[in-house]
């Protein structure tokens, strides 16, 4: 970090229009282990280091208990590391959480849309809710027709909730957090459950945000049918430990394997060689 910069001041930062760089700097996360009455605490992200450029599209991949989740929520508010800190344009995230919120846009797994009502309506009550200012909600009704077109989603207008596919219940989804024009977007396995198709549409479309809206896109997914569409993978081994983050091509190199469905085989088999190898490259070793 540059040592010119106050982590906790709010004087220097900015946005403008070009998403939002994250640093992670020697985070960890421990929690209370279940066993008998043993006082230790498990370690379920380990140490981890690195930097997310503004607007990129970023992939966090792993296997079961790899932390994807509890990485994601460290680095966008919603779980503080228990050790080391997360950055923000240089600014403490958790310091300065307050202002910053308004800058992060979150889309669980689950459904955030309310199902009754039809797309139009659904996000004009919910831009009513969430935004501030007369202005804002002045213009609520092109910002809602803007969010709709973006996310090619105009057919369904005036459809139902309830009766949208799945990936275009996904993309309402999206639409939600869009309203407020989040500079970071989260998305928790926002693929799962959707045909192939559908998953490849959804992606190009988050592509789109990150690549020509310039925002930060921030993805947990498990599956790499389309991961060629992201800048950036990240590879958590078990325990939450940083093996791998780069390109996709870098990532097929590193593991010297032609498909990174290959590289869990070998995450699994030697965890602690590719924890180890990335490391020493990581940090010039």
């Amino acid at each position: 970090m540059d040592k010119n910069i106050d982590k906790n001041s709010t004087d220097n930062f900015s946005t403008g229009n070009e998403g939002i760089e994250v640093k992670a700097v020697n985070i960890s996360r421990f929690v209370p282990c279940d066993r008998g009455f043993s006082r230790k605490k498990k370690k379920i992200l380990d140490n981890l280091s690195l930097t997310i450029n503004s607007g990129d599209f970023v992939a966090v991949l792993g296997g079961s208990g790899a932390g994807k989740t509890t990485f994601m929520n460290c680095i966008n508010g919603f779980k503080e590391p228990t050790e080391g800190y997360v950055l923000f344009n240089g600014m403490d995230l958790y310091k300065n959480y307050q202002k910053l919120r308004l800058l992060i846009g979150y889309i669980p797994q689950e459904s955030i849309v309310h199902d009754s009502l039809n797309l139009k309506d659904m996000l004009t009550f919910t831009g009513k809710l969430r935004l501030s200012g007369k202005e804002a909600k002045q213009n609520l009704d092109k910002l809602v027709e803007e969010v709709i077109t973006k996310l090619d989603l105009t057919e369904q207008t005036y459809t139902l909730i309830k009766n949208l596919s799945g990936g275009q219940k996904k993309r309402a989804s999206i639409a939600v957090e869009l309203l407020s024009n989040p500079q970071i977007i989260f998305l928790d396995e926002p693929t799962s459950g959707l045909d192939p198709e559908a998953e490849s549409t959804l992606l190009k479309h988050l592509q789109m945000l990150s690549h020509k809206d310039k925002k930060t896109v921030i993805v947990v997914t498990h599956t790499l049918q389309n991961i060629n569409l992201f800048d950036k993978v990240i590879f958590l081994a078990q325990g939450g430990r940083l093996c791998f983050y780069g390109t996709p091509d870098e990532a097929c190199k590193f593991f010297r394997v032609d498909s990174l469905s290959e590289a869990y085989s070998k995450i699994s088999d030697d965890s602690d060689k590719y924890v180890e190898e990335f490391s020493k490259m990581y940090n010039g070793g």
